[in-house]
C-alpha cells in the first residue's frame, strides 16, 4: 500500500530562564516527561494530553523504550524517535451478517487512534513531526510537557522552519503559472489612489473593511513575472498576513494541475515521501514499532535529501 509521508519542520527554543530546563535540550525533556508519565499511579498511562471535547492524545517513546533496537542502525543516531497517538472519534461499521450500518461499539480499554511520528534530530535541534489530517498537533505536543512537568508557556516554543531562498524557489516554476486566487484580500491596501472617490463603486472598494476573492487566469509570461513580484512585495512585509491568502495553480511535470498554497509550500518548510507499508490494520502486536521505524527512517530521509 503506497502512502505519502508528510511532515512539519519545527526549531526548537528552549528558555534560559527556567532552572528547570537549564542545560536541557528537547532529549532531556522527553526523558523527564517518559519518567513522569511512567509513575503516574503506577500505571504506566502515558497519557499527555487531554482536549476539551475528552480525547486523549498518548506518547510513546519508542527511542528510549527499545534501546538496543535503535541502537542497531546508523540512521537513527543522532535521533530521539517518538510517537504521538490520538483518540479517533467513533465511527460507523458495517455489519456484513445483518447487513446494516451501526456504531462502533465503545470500549474504554481498546480505543482506535491516529498515529503522528516524530522525530528529534539532536545535532540540528529540530523535530520533524508527521501531519496528516486528525493527527496529533505540535500544539498537541507543547500542551502536554508544559502540563506534565509545571512548566511556564515561554518556556518551550516550537516554531515552524522557514525555507531557504524562498522567492528563488518560486521563480523555478514561474513558467508554468497558470491562475492565482487571491482569497478575501484586504483590496483597499492594493488600489491605487483615485482622483474621483465619490461613485459607490469607488466607496465600496476603497473601504478598509471590504474583502474580495480574485482568480486571474494567467496567459502570458508577463503576468507570470506579476505574480511572482506581487507575492514578493507581500511576503517581504513580514507584517502583512495577506500571504497566507493567496494560492496559485499551475502545471506541474505531469502537466496536471495543482493547486498550491504559497504560504504554507514555499515559506514553511515541509517534506514529504512516498512510502510503500502494510495495512496497519493487518500488524501484530509486535510489529507496530517495525512500522514506525520505517515511518521514522522515510521521515530522516526526506529531510536530510531537502537539506543537502
Amino acid at each position: 500500500m503506497g502512502k505519502i509521508i508528510k511532515s512539519s519542520v519545527f526549531d526548537i527554543e528552549i528558555s534560559d530562564k527556567s532552572l528547570f530546563l537549564a542545560g536541557k535540550s528537547l532529549e532531556g525533556i522527553l526523558k523527564e516527561l517518559s519518567s513522569k508519565l511512567d509513575d503516574t499511579d503506577s500505571n504506566n498511562t502515558r497519557i499527555i494530553d487531554t482536549n476539551v471535547n475528552d480525547k486523549e492524545t498518548s506518547i510513546w517513546f519508542d527511542s528510549f523504550d527499545d534501546i538496543t533496537n535503535f541502537s542497531k542502525e546508523k540512521i537513527f543516531d543522532n535521533t530521539v524517535c517518538f510517537l504521538l497517538a490520538k483518540d479517533m472519534n467513533y465511527q460507523f461499521v458495517e455489519n456484513k451478517e445483518k447487513k446494516q450500518i451501526e456504531n462502533s461499539v465503545h470500549n474504554e480499554k481498546i480505543k482506535p487512534k491516529i498515529p503522528a511520528h516524530c522525530v528529534f534530530i539532536k545535532n540540528m535541534n529540530i523535530l520533524l513531526m508527521e501531519e496528516a489530517s486528525e493527527t496529533p498537533t505540535i500544539s498537541t505536543l507543547k500542551r502536554g510537557i508544559i502540563t506534565n512537568l509545571a512548566l511556564k508557556n515561554e518556556d518551550l516554543n516550537f516554531k515552524a522552519k522557514y525555507r531557504e531562498n524562498i522567492i528563488e524557489r518560486l521563480q523555478q516554476f514561474v513558467d508554468n503559472i497558470k491562475t492565482i486566487e487571491m482569497i478575501d484580500l484586504n483590496i483597499e491596501k492594493y488600489l491605487k489612489e483615485i482622483e474621483d472617490t465619490d461613485g459607490y463603486l469607488q466607496n465600496f472598494l476603497h473601504n478598509p473593511n471590504t474583502k474580495i476573492t480574485a482568480k486571474l487566469q494567467v496567459e502570458s509570461n508577463d503576468w507570470r513575472t506579476k505574480v511572482v513580484n506581487f507575492f514578493t512585495d507581500t511576503f517581504n512585509n513580514r507584517l502583512s498576513k495577506e500571504v497566507h491568502n493567496i494560492k496559485v495553480t499551475f502545471k506541474d511535470e505531469k502537466q496536471k494541475d495543482d493547486i498550491v498554497s504559497l504560504y504554507e509550500n514555499l515559506v514553511y518548510l515541509k517534506i514529504e515521501k512516498d512510502l510503500y507499508v502494510e495495512d496497519i490494520s493487518k500488524l501484530e502486536e509486535m510489529d507496530r514499532l517495525k512500522y514506525s521505524k520505517e515511518i521514522y527512517k522515510t521521515m530522516i530521509e526526506a529531510y536530510n535529501a531537502n537539506i543537502d
